[in-house]
């Protein structure tokens, strides 16, 4: 029996249909389902596990110069020699990730990273560490991490892109920054279980271990290629003339470093503050990672913070917690304290970079993703280097004999308030730009401000 219509119209209409099916997006997967994509999974364990050693090696290597030396101003050196490769070569490194192929750049990364804590322990293991020439040992190598750093740091973040749908893209940056949050949680306190229950030559072949797992994922994966906005010009000066000619983006450029300076202590004055506790190495790793735990609190509530205090007052909350933070540690007398008045000022970190990051939410010229990477990372003394800022009032007198412990830490932490004032400077920096109520994540952006140069590692 005939329906009445022909079978011509039929079969055009199911033509139809078929195309229509066939192009058609297919819907975006949630975090928890990226999670388990076979490409987008294993970089995300890959970069915890990456991060993670990250930080073993900044706590171990500041342990044991601290160990060698019993001086902070070494230990401030294992930051600058690590940092220094990053403020010099990553604008250029960022300017190559938007021409050349990002993943053999951070698998080469990757690779130097791990030589140079794989070298350092064997350089243990063979020569051992004694003295001057020990620590000099250390900061050789963390030199050599930090080349790694510079290489692969604006690849990692500009392959974002490449690992998911255009349209999965908000969930697979903020899922990036997930890794980082953890890692700085948990990295120093087991970098520090390591060094003083194992060897410390097992914390650096564990840190590169990491790394090098980290580059055979990211061989192994299959990435595939998109489609690249070009900008006109993805040179390191036309970088620098963009950062030039936006007087917002340069103002937030001047107080992600100042307050990357201000923040730095909790790696290179830790080792100093647990000894005037009369504490051991292991507190070094549980103060550095109260300050990402903090972190993490922070990286929780912060949808309800921007609800209830609204962008413009998120950087501006975020910089009073970590301000009074610092300023509290400068007086805390016991270890419970210490650990207490990090977690406040982690949190507040946390809260300062996403208000920053709003406050110009498309800062990079578009298309730019390594171009911009490097420009943020240059635009840093090394992201942590040593800190500045003005000195508060000495006390009068330390609570009870001066020989005590908490006459001591009164001491040593009279020099974590540099910190504080620091962080206050770049957040007047920061707070120059009105932010701007817009939710959005740059896909080029990697991220928030954070995504490298507000927490130490890349």
């Amino acid at each position: 029996m005939s329906s009445g219509t022909p079978h011509g119209l039929e079969r055009s209409t199911a033509a139809s249909e078929r195309v229509a099916s066939d192009t058609v997006p297919e819907p975006a997967r949630g975090p928890a389902r990226l999670l388990l994509d076979p490409v987008f999974g294993p970089f995300f364990a890959g970069k915890l596990l990456s991060t993670m050693g990250i930080w073993i090696h900044n706590i171990a290597a500041a342990i044991v110069v601290f160990q060698l030396t019993r001086s902070a101003t070494l230990v401030g050196a294992v930051s600058i020699a690590q940092f220094a490769p990053q403020f010099l070569l990553t604008p250029l490194s960022g300017a190559h990730a938007d021409r050349g192929d990002r993943r053999r750049q951070l698998v080469a990364g990757r690779l130097v990273a791990a030589s140079g804590s794989g070298g350092l322990a064997v350089y243990i293991l063979v020569v051992g560490l004694e003295g001057t020439a020990g620590a000099a040992a250390v900061i050789v190598a963390a030199f050599v991490v930090g080349i790694g750093f510079s290489i692969g740091g604006p690849a990692m973040q500009a392959l974002i892109p490449s690992l998911v749908r255009r349209a999965e893209l908000p969930s697979a940056v903020a899922l990036n920054s997930v890794p980082f949050t953890i890692a700085r949680a948990s990295g120093p306190a087991l970098g520090a279980v390591l060094v003083t229950a194992a060897h410390p030559a097992a914390a650096f072949a564990i840190a590169a271990a990491s790394n090098l797992l980290f580059a055979i994922v990211i061989v192994a994966v299959r990435i595939r290629e998109v489609a690249r906005t070009r900008p006109r010009d993805t040179s390191v000066r036309g970088g620098l003339r963009h950062v030039r000619a936006d007087s917002v983006l340069l103002a937030l450029l001047a107080g992600a470093a100042t307050v990357g300076i201000g923040t730095d202590p909790v790696i290179t004055l830790t080792p100093s503050l647990a000894d005037e506790l009369g504490a051991g190495e292991r507190l070094v790793g549980a103060l550095a990672s109260s300050f990402g735990v903090g972190a993490a609190i922070g990286f929780v509530v912060l949808g309800r913070a921007r609800r209830v205090l609204g962008l413009p007052r998120l950087g501006t909350t975020g910089l009073l917690l970590l301000a009074a933070g610092f300023a509290a540690l400068a007086w805390s007398g016991t270890a419970w304290v210490a650990l207490s008045c990090l977690v406040v000022a982690g949190a507040g970190n946390d809260l300062l970079a996403d208000g920053a990051h709003h406050a110009h939410p498309a800062a990079r010229p578009r298309g730019a993703a390594g171009t911009g990477h490097g420009a943020v990372v240059g635009g840093l003394p090394g992201h942590p280097s040593a800190g500045g800022g003005r000195q508060r009032r000495r006390r009068r007198r330390d609570l009870g004999a001066g020989g005590t412990a908490r006459g001591r830490a009164g001491r040593a932490g009279r020099r974590l308030v540099r910190p504080a004032g620091t962080c206050a400077l770049g957040g007047v920096n920061a707070a120059r730009g009105t932010p701007r109520d817009d939710t959005r994540l740059s896909a080029t952006a990697g991220g928030r401000l954070d995504s490298a140069p507000t927490g130490r590692p890349p």
